[in-house]
C-alpha cells in the first residue's frame, strides 16, 4: 500500500513539473487551442456535406467515403502539426532557450513533409481500427482496443524522432519502441499522474451543472454547461500541452540522459521507488521482480521472450 502510493506520488510529481513548463510559456497553449478549431471545422465540415447529400443514408456512399478519408486525413495532420509546434517549444525551453509561438510555428513548417507522411500512416491505422471495430462488434472492439492501445504504446516517441532525428518512418516506429525499453516506467507513472490531475479538473466542471440542475432545472442545467463547456475545452488544451511537454521531456532525457529543467532527476531514474530500483541494475525504469529471480533462468528460455519488454528489461536475460 505505501509503495503504491509513493508511485502515485512520483506520478502525481512529474505531471506538475510538465504543467510547471505550461506556466512558464503559456503561449503555448496557442497550439492545442488552434488544433480543436481546426478539428472543429473540419468536422463540421464533414458532418454538413452529409447532411447536404441526403443525410446518413447518404453516409455509405462512395462520395462520402472519399470525404471521410479525406476528414481522416486532415484530423491527424492538423494534431500532429500543432503537437509538433508544442514540442519544437518544449525542446528549446529545455535547451535554455524562451521559446515563442513563431518558433513553434518554425519548427512544424519545417517538418510538413515529414507530419504529411505521418499523418497518412496514423489515418491508415485509425481507419483500420474502425473498420474493424464495425465489422466484428464485440470481438472488433477488443481488438481494435488492443490494435490501438499497441500502437500508441509502440509510437510513443515516433514524432520527435522523426522530427529530430530525420529517420523514415518505418524507423521512427523501431526507433521509438527501441526508446520506449528503457523509459515504460516513466512513461506510465507520469501518463497516470497527469490522468489523474486532469479528471480531478476536469470533474470540477461538473459542479456548476450539477448546481444549475438543482437551482433552476432545465434553463439552469443550460445555464451550467454554458459555463462548464469552454471550461473543460481549456483543460483539454492544458492537458493536450503537457502530455506533449512530457513526451519532449521523457525524449530527452531517453537519447541524452540529460533531465529537463524543471523535472527531478530523483522522480525520473527511480520512477516505480527507491526499493525496486536498487534491486536491479536495469537503469531508470526498468522493472526487477525481485524474489521471482529465482525464475529468471527458466522465463529467459522461453523463445517467445526473446523480444519481448521482459526479455529487454531483465539484466539477467542478456547474459
Amino acid at each position: 500500500m505505501v509503495s503504491n502510493v509513493g508511485r502515485l506520488s512520483r506520478g502525481w510529481k512529474l505531471a506538475k513539473m510538465s504543467l510547471g513548463v505550461i506556466k512558464k510559456d503559456k503561449e503555448i497553449l496557442i497550439f492545442p487551442f488552434l488544433s480543436l478549431i481546426c478539428l472543429g471545422i473540419i468536422a463540421a465540415s464533414f458532418f454538413g456535406g452529409i447532411f447536404l447529400m441526403g443525410g446518413f443514408d447518404a453516409f455509405y456512399s462512395p462520395p462520402a467515403i472519399a470525404a471521410l478519408v479525406v476528414m481522416y486525413l486532415l484530423l491527424y495532420f492538423f494534431m500532429i502539426y500543432f503537437n509538433v509546434a508544442v514540442i519544437g517549444c518544449a525542446m528549446i525551453r529545455f535547451e535554455g532557450g524562451d521559446p515563442t509561438v513563431r518558433d513553434g510555428f518554425r519548427t512544424s513548417n519545417g517538418n510538413l513533409w515529414v507530419i504529411l507522411k505521418w499523418a497518412i500512416i496514423s489515418a491508415t491505422v485509425g481507419m483500420i481500427l474502425g473498420v474493424i471495430q464495425s465489422r466484428l462488434k464485440l470481438a472488433g472492439r477488443v481488438i481494435a482496443a488492443i490494435g490501438g492501445l499497441a500502437w500508441g504504446i509502440a509510437t510513443y516517441f515516433a514524432v520527435p524522432v522523426l522530427i529530430y532525428e530525420k529517420t523514415s518512418v518505418f524507423g521512427a516506429v523501431k526507433r521509438s519502441a527501441h526508446l520506449l525499453r528503457s523509459t515504460w516506467g516513466e512513461m506510465i507513472i507520469g501518463g497516470l499522474g497527469l490522468g489523474l490531475i486532469l479528471a480531478l479538473l476536469f470533474m470540477l466542471g461538473l459542479i456548476p451543472i450539477f448546481a444549475g440542475l438543482m437551482i433552476g432545472g432545465l434553463s439552469g442545467l443550460i445555464v451550467g454547461l454554458i459555463i462548464a463547456t469552454p471550461y473543460w475545452l481549456i483543460i483539454v488544451c492544458i492537458g493536450s500541452a503537457a502530455d506533449s511537454i512530457f513526451h519532449t521531456a521523457l525524449y530527452r532525457y531517453a537519447t541524452t540522459g540529460k533531465v529537463a529543467p524543471g523535472f527531478s532527476e530523483e522522480v525520473l531514474r527511480k520512477p516505480w521507488g527507491e526499493r525496486k530500483q536498487t534491486l536491479g541494475k536495469g537503469g531508470p525504469g526498468r522493472w526487477n521482480p525481485g524474489p521471482f529471480n529465482l525464475l529468471l533462468p527458466m522465463l529467459c528460455a522461453k523463445p517467445y521472450l526473446k523480444k519481448s519488454l521482459l526479455y529487454v528489461n531483465i539484466p539477467n536475460c542478456r547474459k
